[in-house]
């Protein structure tokens, strides 16, 4: 059975990387405590980071982009600083509750691109076959002989920094994995006698793939886009720890833990805490993403 023909392994896809610590860390709570505990454990991380990233205007007690040059380094817990200040004196814990908003949002927008687009390509190829089927897997190939993390910093490189480049080169690369995930699911479904009976029913194809075809096979795309926002997360902070992710004064995450370096031996809350807030995004996400998986399995 050659490669384009069996589902894509999760390092295939996107690299090592794939298999990261936050996604087995979430399979081993999710064996702890049930599926349906894990997922709502997930789902709450998640929604908790996202409201404080959306409410960030509301809740952070300062500017994130204020110095105050005369308390700098203030540790957790001090007066008026809950989390402390950093080495211009800008309030963490305003910085944090910002940097949530750019990189979970980012993040988030970078996935729903290449889903769309490789869900859809993919769609057609695994229903159609033919030409189509063939250029668009020759194209997959050549995008998974490169080593994608750094294909996608290379790209931002080239672009500049910014929103917009990182959405950009996160769909350039990362609608592969989604094309050869649902192409695979499609073939599989297209061989049943459902799909036949309609095509002898005269149900238009785009009827077809739309209608019966893609809800049958949607629901692995997503638990994959679930895995897949780890990694664009950790790709987002380590651009803005490289100084390619969102161009300054903007709050990012990568970006203080990139600045808090100098100051780890002296003050390791500076890169600790957007480092535990990493952590807990990423182990949301992999608990949703394990939980999900699990249910289609039982099903």
């Amino acid at each position: 059975m050659s490669s384009n023909e069996t589902l894509p392994p999760v390092a295939a896809t996107i690299g090592e990387p794939r298999q990261s610590s936050p996604r087995r860390v979430g399979a081993a709570v999710r064996r702890g405590v049930g599926a349906d505990t894990s997922l709502v454990i997930g789902v709450s991380i998640i929604v908790l980071l996202m409201l404080a990233g959306l409410l960030a205007g509301l809740l952070a007690p300062y500017d994130p982009s204020k110095q105050d040059l005369e308390n700098t380094l203030v540790g957790p817990g001090s007066e008026g600083h809950l989390l402390g200040t950093d080495q211009l004196g800008r309030d963490v814990l305003s910085r944090l509750l910002y940097g949530a908003r750019v990189d979970i949002f980012v993040a988030f927008g970078a996935v729903l691109c290449p889903f769309l687009i490789g869900t859809f390509l993919g769609l057609l190829a695994g229903y159609k076959g033919g030409w189509f089927d063939t250029i668009l897997m020759r194209i997959v190939d050549v995008v998974f002989a490169f080593p994608v993390l750094v294909l996608l910093i290379a790209l931002v490189f080239v672009l500049g920094p910014g929103v917009v480049t990182i959405i950009i080169a996160v769909t350039l690369v990362d609608w592969v994995a989604y094309a050869r995930l649902s192409r695979i699911s499609a073939k599989r479904e297209g061989g049943l006698e459902y799909v036949a009976a309609a095509r002898v029913g005269g149900i238009p194809h785009w009827r077809i793939v739309f209608r019966h075809i893609l809800p049958n096979t949607i629901s692995q795309s997503i638990v994959y886009a679930m895995s897949d926002t780890v990694l664009i997360i950790i790709f987002i902070t380590t651009l803005g720890f490289l100084g390619l992710g969102v161009p300054p004064p903007t709050a990012d995450w990568g970006t203080m833990i990139s600045e808090a370096q100098p100051y780890f031996s002296s003050h390791p809350w500076l890169p600790v805490i957007p480092g535990v807030a990493i952590v807990l995004t990423g182990l949301g996400l992999s608990l949703i993403a394990d939980s999900l998986a699990q249910r289609i399995d039982a099903r």
